[in-house]
C-alpha cells in the first residue's frame, strides 16, 4: 500500500501566491496525500481558494486569528497531520507535478528522509531558473542546509529528532536538518522537485537575522563559526535545548 503524505504549509498574507500554489498541489501525480494548511489572519481570498481546492484534494485547514511564528505553525500542522510522511511547503515555492511522487519513491524501508534538486527563480510563477544540484553532497548533511526547500521525512522521526525549534525566525529548518542528518538516514532524489522563489525581500534579507541564527546553529552543533561577530548575540538563544511551545528538550537527547 502506498504511504500517505501530509504536505504542510503556513500562510500569512499569501494572496499573491495562494491560488497558483494550490494549483500545483492539485496537479500532483501522487494522489494519496493531504494538504495541512495553516493560515494567520486568513483573508477572504485565501478562504475562497482553499475551499475551491477542497473539491479536488484532501485539505485540513487550521486558522489562527493571531499571527504565530512560522516554526510554531509548522509544528501545529505536524500535530494535525495524519500521513506517514511529511513534506514541507512554502506558498511562494512551486512544486513540479511529480515532486511528491519522486520523493515517496526515494523513501524505501531503510530511509528516513529525502531531498533533491531545485531551481531558484527571481520571479514568481517562472518555471525556469538557476539549478541547485545537491548530487553527491551526502557528507554535508551534518554540517549545512543542503535539504533545500523541498524535503520529506517520516513522521516517526519526530520521536527521535524532535520538532522544529520555535526560538528561530528563519533558521529553524536548518536546525531541524542538523538533527535529521545526525540521527537518521537520508537520500538524494535526483530530480528537480520545484522552483524556489528568491526576490530578495524575505524575512532575513538585508538583516543580521540569517547570519545570527546560522551562528546559533554553528555553536549548538559544534560547527565552524563563519562570522564570530555574532557569537555574543547568539548566546541569547537557548543553545542547549529545543523549545516547542513552553516545553524544552535537551539537544543532546535528539542527536
Amino acid at each position: 500500500m502506498r504511504p500517505k503524505v501530509s504536505a504542510i504549509i503556513s500562510c500569512f498574507k499569501s494572496d499573491r501566491y495562494i491560488e497558483t500554489f494550490l494549483k500545483t498541489m492539485v496537479h500532483q501525480t501522487y494522489d494519496n496525500f493531504e494538504l495541512v494548511i495553516h493560515t494567520n489572519e486568513t483573508s477572504q481570498l485565501e478562504k475562497d481558494c482553499i475551499n475551491h481546492a477542497k473539491q479536488f484534494i484532501d485539505i485540513v485547514h487550521i486558522e489562527d486569528d493571531n499571527v504565530i511564528p512560522l516554526y510554531a505553525a509548522w509544528n501545529k500542522c505536524i500535530e494535525h497531520a495524519s500521513g506517514d510522511l511529511i513534506c514541507i511547503n512554502n506558498a511562494d515555492d512551486l512544486r513540479t507535478n511529480d515532486s511528491i511522487a519522486s520523493m515517496v519513491q526515494s523513501l524505501n524501508d531503510d530511509v528516513d528522509f529525502c531531498y533533491g534538486n531545485y531551481l531558484i527563480s527571481t520571479n514568481f510563477g517562472n518555471v525556469h531558473g538557476r539549478l541547485v544540484d545537491e548530487t553527491g553532497r551526502e557528507k554535508e548533511l551534518t554540517t549545512g542546509m543542503i535539504l533545500g526547500p523541498f524535503f520529506m521525512f517520516r513522521k516517526s522521526v519526530i520521536n527521535e529528532c524532535g520538532l522544529f525549534d520555535e526560538q528561530f525566525k528563519s533558521g529553524g529548518d536548518m536546525d531541524f536538518a542538523m538533527r535529521l542528518g545526525r540521527k537518521c538516514r537520508g537520500v538524494h532524489t535526483n530530480k528537480i522537485l520545484g522552483v524556489y522563489l528568491d526576490e530578495g525581500t524575505g524575512l532575513s534579507t538585508g538583516s543580521e537575522l540569517q547570519p545570527l541564527e546560522r551562528t546559533v546553529i554553528e555553536l549548538r552543533y559544534g560547527l565552524n563559526i563563519l562570522q564570530p561577530e555574532y557569537v555574543e548575540k547568539a548566546k541569547n538563544y537557548d543553545l542547549q535545548n529545543i523549545t516547542v511551545k513552553n516545553s524544552k528538550t535537551p539537544v543532546k537527547d535528539l542527536v
